[in-house]
């Protein structure tokens, strides 16, 4: 295992994990969200220049705490998300074609992109294509339906010093860094790997 990469906790071997990537939603905050409130499987906190971000795994779903200055963001993409309150997209039944989410905030800008992969029958190790590249990793396998394959789930960031173009808008007096967040949820027993990419574009304040 990476040494980067720390393993918060280790469920039980017969413990299960509802999971599901026809249930999966988006929930984003301008808030930090407790990980207590779910089962950690893994986690890194990692410090990113002037920005501080908190991976964690839980279960086939994926939290990122984001901290700046003054300020808080988090991304929820979980099973779980239709309980929050908060901005938040349901995606659609089945596992097909890309969604997306954007949020303009005078503090920050946010673009998610989902996608989704079916994979052969018989695969048995997360192609490496589908493998987010990022600075900072974390990751964690689960237990599955009973008697099936465990299924992964990574979740890495990166930070672009200067910013990346990626259609935001123009506040040339405020500009800052830009997060970049990848993710892949291996839902095994389905045959189907979510892929995310989320960018978060911060400004500094006045």
């Amino acid at each position: 295992m990476d040494q980067h990469i720390q393993t918060a906790a280790t469920p039980h071997a017969s413990s299960y994990v509802d999971q599901s990537a026809q249930m999966l939603g988006l929930a984003f905050f301008d808030r930090t969200v407790d990980c207590r409130e779910f089962s950690v499987f893994a986690q890194r906190n990692c410090r990113l220049g002037e920005i501080f971000v908190r991976l964690t795994v839980i279960g086939a779903s994926h939290l990122v705490n984001v901290v700046w200055q003054k300020h808080e963001f988090s991304e929820l993409l979980s099973c779980v998300s239709r309980a929050y309150q908060d901005p938040f997209l349901a995606l659609p039944a089945g596992v097909a074609g890309e969604e997306e989410a954007r949020c303009d905030d005078p503090l920050f800008d946010y673009r998610f992109r989902l996608k989704f992969e079916t994979l052969a029958p018989d695969t048995r190790a997360l192609p490496a294509r589908l493998i987010p590249r990022c600075s900072e990793m974390a990751w964690a396998s689960f237990p599955s339906l009973p008697g099936s394959p465990k299924a992964v789930t990574m979740i890495g960031a990166t930070v672009h010093p200067q910013g990346i173009n990626a259609g935001f808008q123009s506040r040339e007096k405020k500009r800052g860094a830009a997060l970049e967040l990848r993710s892949v949820h291996w839902y095994e027993s389905e045959g189907v790997a979510a892929i995310s990419r989320s960018l978060l574009r911060l400004y500094r304040g006045e």
